[in-house]
């Protein structure tokens, strides 16, 4: 695994415990959970989503979007 897929895992693991810990708006949880980290999503998976350009970046839009839409 290169330090880019290592990087990105970490990032991914960390805007998910943020959505997770920080955001009471059930709607904005369940795009996460559609667009960002799957609920019940292994290290495999979050590995595949790390990898992929186009997941990794839908990912990190859909934070984005998140945190511009929340109240944290």
């Amino acid at each position: 695994m290169n330090d880019k897929t290592i990087l990105r895992m970490n990032l991914l693991g960390g805007m998910n415990a943020y959505v997770l810990d920080h955001v009471a708006d059930e709607n904005l949880i369940d795009m996460w959970l559609m667009c960002g980290v799957p609920d019940g999503a292994t290290e495999d998976d979050i590995k595949e989503m790390a990898e992929d350009d186009s997941l990794w970046i839908d990912a990190v839009n859909t934070f984005k979007r998140i945190i511009n839409e929340s109240d944290v």
